[in-house]
């Protein structure tokens, strides 16, 4: 099995949130933003919100269990990866008539939903 970097995961359940976080509750909203957002310690925001560490760490996870939910149906996210992957390899393209033929297939694939 992959290691995960912990940054990247990190980074990665941020977009997340970004993408999906007026679906979460309130609570999981501000707990996880509180966590990914302002890097805050689960002690940092129980003591800010005056509750146990444990209601923070459950909270936070059963937000980022429903937002790899979320992705798991919807793949926003992968989408969002794909598109940033095809503007890259547009850019780094020196040729102008590969540079409309990459920006055809970009419009193309996000017309259909990649």
């Amino acid at each position: 099995m992959e290691k995960t970097d912990p940054i990247k995961e990190k980074e990665r359940q941020y977009a997340l949130l970004q993408i999906y976080g007026s679906l979460l509750s309130p609570r999981q909203k501000e707990d996880i933003s509180s966590y990914l957002g302002f890097d805050l310690s689960l002690s940092e925001i129980s003591t800010e919100l005056g509750i146990s560490k444990a209601a923070i760490s459950d909270s936070i996870h059963k937000a980022i269990s429903n937002l790899e939910y979320f992705e798991s149906k919807l793949h926003l996210y992968e989408k969002s990866q794909l598109i940033k992957e095809k503007i890259n390899d547009i850019e780094k393209s020196k040729d102008e008539k590969e540079k409309l033929d990459l920006y055809t297939k970009l419009g193309k694939d996000i017309i259909n939903g990649i």
